[in-house]
């Protein structure tokens, strides 16, 4: 069985691209290939991976957003060796020429986009798409209510968890000895830690506000901020101004297989995003047995440990910033940590791409019987 995957670009720092490369390194084991259709290039990508795995990249990008879809639009009406399409850029569904090919449309967010502009022209993009989908795939029910709330009790709906190998983020004491000295970090101080692009919406600011206000009474701890983007540079102005310089780590952007090393060097996770579709980082600092402590715009599926506390991030009552709450949730925090059964959670990718892959030949076999939206 053969799968395109559409997908905005096949970047190692893209989020969604390592949701389908973890199923796609255990599918291919069930004779399951992957081909990428993409079109925004980075000097860091899968290809060389794909590629060794037996699939294929195909560039689409253009100067123009028009001659964009215009190309994807060509090299779909031309293509027919797939079972499957499987697109992640849900704004392009309605340019989608597919033939007799099974199309299936998978969410991964809550918003239509981070930019006002933006999300108002895919909203009127994505409106009634699912009408046009043989199947519908969501990683968490929050996302799905926001693409196709109609749909949620169809038999074509599925939710996909953002599944991981347990070995990319398992605690290792060794790897957390050897983080914590790289970074001069003694064993008195407490780790706050996050790892996520600094993107609208992600908040690192308001951990830095929190830390200041938390080491104003004791600089027992350190934040240890993960990844890189746009907003860092405004984010590391920000904790020069508050003279936070030596209580604050900016890691930058790391391999997916260095994710464990950092998480087993910090003590508290914190996930203060003000949206989310998942948040895969929190699943891996739950298997790596991380107390958490997360915004209420997280979903509930992200939930695999009883150490997981939602707290909103403002006070409605004071029309304010929660900090207070965030602050007292902290000082209170256990710094042990837990034992969390990741092989039963719904994340662990043995299992889930075992699933996936029955999902997969059950739309191929439809397909061969005949039962494909035209």
């Amino acid at each position: 069985m053969r799968v395109l995957h559409i997908v905005s670009s096949i970047a190692q720092t893209n989020g969604t691209m390592n949701v389908i490369m973890n199923y796609y390194r255990e599918l291919v084991n069930y004779g399951i290939q992957f081909d990428f259709l993409y079109f925004q290039k980075s000097s860091l990508d899968f290809s060389e991976e794909i590629k060794r795995n037996g699939g294929q990249c195909f560039f689409c990008g253009r100067k123009s957003k028009i001659l964009t879809i215009v190309k994807l639009s060509k090299f779909l009406g031309k293509c027919n060796k797939y079972d499957a399409i499987e697109n992640h850029e849900l704004y392009l569904t309605k340019f989608i020429r597919k033939k007799n090919i099974p199309l299936i449309l998978h969410s991964h967010t809550i918003k239509f986009s981070q930019k006002k502009l933006s999300s108002y022209r895919n909203s009127l993009l994505c409106k009634n798409i699912e009408k046009m989908a043989d199947n519908l795939f969501s990683c968490s029910l929050k996302s799905a209510k926001c693409f196709w709330k109609k749909s949620l009790k169809n038999e074509n709906f599925y939710i996909i968890h953002n599944a991981i190998p347990y070995e990319k983020c398992e605690y290792t004491a060794e790897k957390r000895e050897y983080i914590r000295k790289r970074y001069n970090i003694d064993s008195s101080k407490i780790v706050l830690g996050y790892v996520a692009r600094f993107d609208y919406g992600k908040n690192q600011d308001f951990l830095v506000k929190i830390l200041s206000m938390l080491n104003e009474k004791n600089d027992k701890y350190i934040l240890m901020l993960v990844g890189d983007g746009k907003n860092k540079e405004r984010v590391i102005k920000d904790v020069n101004n508050k003279k936070l310089t030596k209580s604050v780590i900016f890691v930058g952007q790391i391999p997916s297989n260095q994710i464990r090393d950092y998480l087993s060097a910090m003590d508290i996770f914190l996930f203060p995003s003000e949206n989310e579709g998942l948040g895969q980082a929190l699943i891996e600092a739950q298997g790596n047995g991380l107390p958490c402590i997360v915004s209420t715009g997280v979903p509930i599926e992200a939930k695999i440990s009883s150490e997981f506390l939602f707290l909103s991030l403002t006070n409605i009552k004071k029309r304010k910033l929660n900090y207070s709450e965030w602050i007292n949730a902290i000082s209170k925090c256990s710094t042990v940590r837990q034992d969390v059964d990741f092989h039963n959670s719904g994340y662990d990718i043995k299992q889930e791409a075992l699933k996936l892959a029955k999902l997969y030949n059950g739309i191929k076999n439809s397909n061969e019987k005949g039962s494909v939206k035209k």
